[in-house]
């Protein structure tokens, strides 16, 4: 088979602007491509792939124009929970017919491809072609929400785009390690096909960093020199739970000794905006808003303690790249975050009460404990990760077993 490649995705380049953000997708296009690849992209998203570096073809990008969800759900009266189920589902329906006509136009110009399918919303028109045309099939999950979930009807009426994903059998199926348990869900969901269960590279151990001068870059986004920082990098969603280390920083006995950077951007920016003046935390904790990939790690080499407490599991792109730093650790154990914060790279917490994380962050701030910690996150690192390289180097070994 020639290697042409055909993704189709409802999921950005980023996941933030252009170069910020989650990076998991343009590493996996960019891969493809320096690997020889002709890509094809099916998607609705309005990134700016030909300002990227990774060489997209404009003409092989298909553009598919979904903006009408957008503009429905500006209305107050669509937001309500069932209103939004109805217009998820519609958007999931109508998004799988569009793909599906579109794959078929680029399977006209390149006769064979390797189907690939990034995230839920694009397996249903992904399986269709794979099948009509003879086609191997990949899909790929970025990890699962559905492990909050018990596997009842009532699940599977609400959730159904999501288990109709999850459970399409494909000639590859790759889930992301990233501690949802998403190797059980595709068990538990009757999908037994060949699965590649793996975490995702770390991009700071994908390049050799220039040395910074913590204390210049500290004084050139305005943090006091002698402040103990911490920090958190995540998109400024929901069950992120971002308000959690706002809400932890105003416990701590002497706030003058610490600060707190948040690194990200998105829908609950305005609320954590109103947390931290109600709490009067604005001299010591700021919003950095959406910072630049490369240069996120500069964050990272000035904080002291890195904090986690999202809803589902804490072993995303940001704590791994934080370890490979040698950050020490504070996060919520939930999912299988415990199969990678283990006691020696930081702390689990089952407690993650305000009065808890504080009093835990007051613990650990000495200098024994951090170089501890930090140690152990290093040694973790250098036995455990991989960068993103050799992360998509597995993948494609993988994937050109059923292009023989």
């Amino acid at each position: 088979m020639k290697k042409n490649i055909i993704f189709s995705t409802v999921i950005p380049l980023w996941s933030m602007n252009n170069g910020s953000g989650g990076r998991a997708f343009y590493s996996t296009v960019e891969a493809y491509i320096s690997n020889g690849y002709n890509v094809y992209l099916v998607t609705d998203q309005e990134n700016n792939y030909n300002a990227s570096d990774i060489k997209l073809k404009k003409e092989n990008i298909f553009y598919i124009d979904m903006k009408w969800k957008v503009n429905l759900l500006k209305y107050k009266i669509m937001n309500s929970c069932g209103v939004r189920k109805i217009i998820n589902c519609l958007y999931c329906f109508m998004y799988n017919y569009k793909s599906y006509k579109a794959m078929k136009k680029i399977l006209k110009k390149c006769n064979e491809a390797l189907i690939y399918a990034y995230e839920v919303n694009a397996v249903k028109s992904c399986k269709k072609i794979s099948k009509k045309y003879k086609m191997p099939l990949v899909t790929r999950f970025q990890g699962t929400i559905m492990s909050k979930f018990k596997n009842n009807f009532y699940t599977r009426i609400r959730r159904y785009p999501h288990i109709q994903a999850l459970s399409t059998k494909a000639d590859l199926v790759i889930m992301t390690d990233d501690g949802t348990q998403g190797d059980k869900i595709l068990k538990e969901y009757g999908n037994d096909s060949k699965t590649l269960f793996i975490k995702n590279g770390v991009n700071i151990l994908s390049k050799q960093l220039p040395k910074i001068n913590k204390e210049e870059f500290k004084k050139s986004i305005n943090v006091p020199l002698e402040r103990t920082i911490l920090l958190t990098v995540s998109r400024l969603v929901d069950w992120k739970k971002v308000d959690r280390s706002i809400n932890a920083f105003s416990k701590i006995n002497q706030k003058e000794k610490y600060f707190l950077l948040i690194v990200g951007e998105g829908e609950e920016r305005k609320n954590l905006e109103k947390l931290i003046e109600k709490l009067d935390l604005n001299s010591c904790v700021r919003l950095e808003g959406s910072v630049k990939n490369e240069d996120v790690y500069k964050y990272m080499e000035i904080a002291d303690i890195f904090l986690s407490f999202y809803d589902l599991s804490n072993v995303g792109n940001p704590l791994l790249e934080a370890l490979s730093l040698g950050k020490p650790i504070i996060t919520y154990n939930v999912g299988d975050t415990n199969k990678v914060i283990d006691g020696k790279n930081g702390l689990l917490l089952d407690d993650v009460t305000p009065e808890n994380i504080a009093k835990t962050i007051e613990s650990i701030n000495n200098e024994k404990d951090l170089k501890f910690y930090s140690d152990g996150a290093k040694e973790y690192t250098k036995n455990n990760l991989y960068s993103w390289n050799k992360r998509m180097k597995i993948e494609i070994e993988e994937v050109e077993k059923l292009m023989i």
